[in-house]
């Protein structure tokens, strides 16, 4: 992973196409399985509407509060290995997104999210730093969530800056600006 001055590492390319974040939450892994496998969790720290089915064929759809037929994001789980994994795969699309964790001692928990995103070539890149952002961001507020300092009422504020046109947060341009350098040096 590529160090940062910031609260928690960048992100790193896998490839072209797939871009894994990596984060050690000091929680156990039934905790941490929870948060990123069930819908009422994942409402509070990474869609403000988010729904599961947990099971190998289930359907997961994603959206940022409104209705679901307004912006909603379909997946399919096509990965589902409690306490271990969970991959989405979107509908229509070959790509993915997808949780592993592994016990890192009783107490604690490393997770990976990894993105796989392909796109043509000569299509624009879908790691633009403000996309790469927001995840990073989210991962930060599930650090928060798991220690009990983030919650819905947090989610619903950020929902409302970001939707007001306010500016980001100077901790949040500063991410930005790490990506912004780091996409610059991405695999071609």
């Amino acid at each position: 992973m590529t160090t940062s001055p910031l609260s928690s590492s960048l992100a790193r390319f896998v490839d072209r196409d797939t871009m894994e974040y990596e984060r050690r939450y000091p929680h156990p892994i039934e905790r941490v399985w929870a948060a990123v496998s069930v819908g009422e969790h994942l409402n509070v720290w990474l869609f403000p509407t988010t729904r599961v089915e947990g099971r190998v064929g289930g359907r997961a759809t994603f959206t940022w509060g409104g209705p679901e037929e307004d912006g909603v994001e379909v997946y399919e789980v096509t990965e589902y290995d409690p306490p271990r994994r969970i991959t989405f795969r979107a509908e229509g699309m070959p790509a993915w997104m997808r949780f592993d964790l592994a016990e890192d001692g009783p107490d604690a928990t490393v997770l990976r999210f990894t993105l796989h995103w392909p796109v043509p070539e000569g299509a624009e890149s879908p790691w633009h730093p403000q996309h790469l952002t927001g995840f990073h961001n989210m991962l930060d507020n599930l650090t928060g969530y798991l220690a009990g300092t983030w919650t819905e009422v947090d989610m619903a504020a950020l929902i409302e800056r970001l939707l007001s046109g306010a500016p980001p947060p100077p901790e949040a341009v500063a991410v930005q600006e790490a990506y912004a350098a780091y996409v610059g040096e991405r695999p071609a």
